[in-house]
């Protein structure tokens, strides 16, 4: 199977992701500048969400009643926890969502980034979701953001889903997961180690990150790079004016090889997930490199 052939079933599917580490002190301007993202992500995926899953019954997945902003405030409104997480999403068991938000927060003495993870409609355009990633890296002190393909999963099926989402990455190299690349395991160390999981479609770099990147490396690599919000944007993408597309899928291959050997200093590798053997996982850590 060749990367991005890939039949959808009610339990797993392709989507396009945008995932955003930042590090500003929670108050409430953070947390209204927040609810302004996911209401921007909504409105350009042309999606809602009818399911939530927060606080101490994160376990359990519930319908949305009142709107999902009465969920998001009661779930962050206070921040007299350590950590805080809120998913909201639109499956069902009979269909995986289109559309999923994952926020989490942490207190001040965390050696952990806050995440926000969007999960879009396969069909969203490049252009949109680099404009987003741009307009949400003006908004908040964030030090990596990173977009491409991942292997979704629908929570109704779980933890069966979740298996198969990460099995179903064997052949595919330029698709990552939520139990692969964006786990716990690299969440952990990205304060202390100021590293990154991944290359992908699309990634911004604060100058703690890119300082360690040369602009003769990426010029040098045929990689689309500019410099904004006093962040280094690079993306793997055809450019016409100022219409992003996706490039023809040796393309692909040949800049994320030349993407990755300009991140690999950067790279972090992570724990093994537990769906994946011990020679899956060390095929996957050497994917771009074969």
């Amino acid at each position: 199977m060749s990367d991005f052939t890939f039949k959808e079933t009610e339990k797993i599917g392709l989507r396009k992701i945008s995932i955003f580490y930042f590090d500003n002190q929670v108050d409430d301007c953070v947390i209204l500048t927040a609810e302004t993202i996911i209401e921007q992500f909504l409105s350009l995926s042309h999606t809602e969400f009818t399911k939530k899953r927060g606080g101490s019954d994160y376990k359990n997945i519930r319908n949305i009643r009142g709107g999902w902003r009465k969920v998001f405030h009661r779930e962050f409104d206070n921040r007299d926890c350590d950590s805080m997480i809120l998913t909201l999403e639109n499956s069902e068991p009979s269909h995986l969502q289109n559309s999923r938000a994952v926020i989490k927060l942490h207190n001040e003495s965390s050696n952990v980034y806050h995440e926000i993870y969007f999960q879009w409609p396969l069909e969203t355009e490049w252009t949109v979701i680099c404009g987003f990633t741009e307009w949400v890296c003006s908004l908040l002190g964030v030090k990596y953001a990173s977009a491409g393909y991942d292997m979704v999963y629908n929570v109704h099926h779980y933890p069966g889903s979740a298996g198969q989402s990460v099995r179903a990455l064997r052949d595919l190299k330029y698709v990552n997961s939520q139990f692969t690349e964006w786990g716990s395991s690299y969440c952990l160390k990205a304060k202390s180690e100021q590293g990154i999981p991944c290359p992908n479609f699309i990634q911004a770099f604060s100058n703690a990150f890119y300082s360690r990147i040369t602009a003769e490396h990426i010029e040098n690599m045929g990689i689309h790079w500019k410099i904004l919000h006093n962040m280094l944007f690079l993306d793997i993408l055809d450019w016409a004016g100022e219409q992003a597309m996706e490039p023809p899928f040796e393309a692909i291959r040949t800049r994320y090889t030349a993407l990755y050997k300009v991140l690999r200093p950067l790279i972090i590798p992570y724990d093994r997930p537990v769906y994946l053997r011990l020679d899956e996982w060390v095929k996957r850590q050497k994917r771009f490199e074969l």
